[in-house]
């Protein structure tokens, strides 16, 4: 099933889109099109392509066995750059590569998604949601938020991709990460908004101390990524009269230092983000 360049306020529903080079194709500058209710299973390419088209709902959607992507949305050279599509409940399994993938990108609404199990093909860069940029293009300001990536095969690389720095200004919150191999990767958590998410945590605080006599105390943060230097947080909680620091910050932990030992216990709050 195609919609042609141009086409509005149109409907591609309760169809079974199987066997074909692209179940569902939202062709350039396709605006304020629904797609929901289908399935696409086992076409060659993606289950549904949406290609320089802005606007349109991509909704309640079964797309699974697919040999690229469940879901591509793609600025392809020269064209469109595809932007303010909400994409919402769908269900992406099993396909090759990502369940969804956003190519060159921007201000798309990815929400309430089922992408699980897929990565199907190991020898390609697949998991649960990629950001990609592509034709001097960058995937950003993106919302991706409360999608289920749970990898119960065990084969999905990455909840969440991002193959450029440049891919920036995106929102990843109040998502579900379980099994994949890594949860999420070269985002770059100074130009994205990274929080509240489960099985990939990016806040943690406590409460640790220097013992009387040594200079310095090594603390397990917890996150699942490096917290940034500027993002660390420390605030002594009892007197101190020398001065402190942090160092060795690392994926799994830090260290505070201060310049003189002393007699008691120095205590500090610590956060991480």
């Amino acid at each position: 099933s195609e919609v042609s360049g141009r086409n509005r306020f149109s409907v591609i529903s309760n169809n079974i889109l199987y066997d074909n080079m692209i179940g569902a194709r939202l062709e350039e500058e396709t605006t304020n099109v629904t797609v929901n209710s289908n399935v696409c299973i086992n076409n060659n390419m993606h289950g549904i392509f949406v290609f320089s088209s802005s606007y349109n709902q991509v909704s309640s959607n079964v797309c699974t066995g697919n040999g690229f992507n469940g879901i591509h949305v793609q600025k392809l050279t020269g064209r469109l750059v595809p932007e303010l599509n909400t994409i919402t409940g769908n269900t992406c399994t099993k396909n090759n590569g990502f369940g969804i993938a956003l190519y060159g990108a921007r201000r798309n609404i990815i929400t309430s998604n089922n992408v699980s199990d897929n990565n199907v093909n190991t020898n390609v860069i697949g998991g649960g949601i990629g950001l990609h940029y592509t034709d001097d293009t960058a995937s950003e300001r993106n919302l991706i938020t409360n999608n289920n990536m749970v990898a119960y095969n065990g084969l999905d690389q990455y909840g969440v991709y991002t193959d450029n720095t440049a891919n920036a200004g995106n929102k990843i919150s109040d998502n579900m990460f379980e099994g994949q191999r890594i949860a999420m990767t070269n985002v770059d958590r100074i130009n994205n908004r990274v929080n509240d998410n489960s099985g990939f945590v990016t806040e943690r605080f406590g409460q640790t101390s220097i013992a009387p006599g040594s200079t310095s105390v090594q603390v397990i943060h917890g996150l699942s990524i490096p917290p940034y230097n500027g993002e660390l947080q420390l605030t002594p909680s009892s007197p101190i009269v020398t001065n402190y620091w942090l160092s060795n910050i690392n994926e799994a932990s830090f260290t505070i230092n201060i310049a003189q030992a002393s007699s008691d216990i120095i205590y500090f709050n610590w956060s991480a983000s």
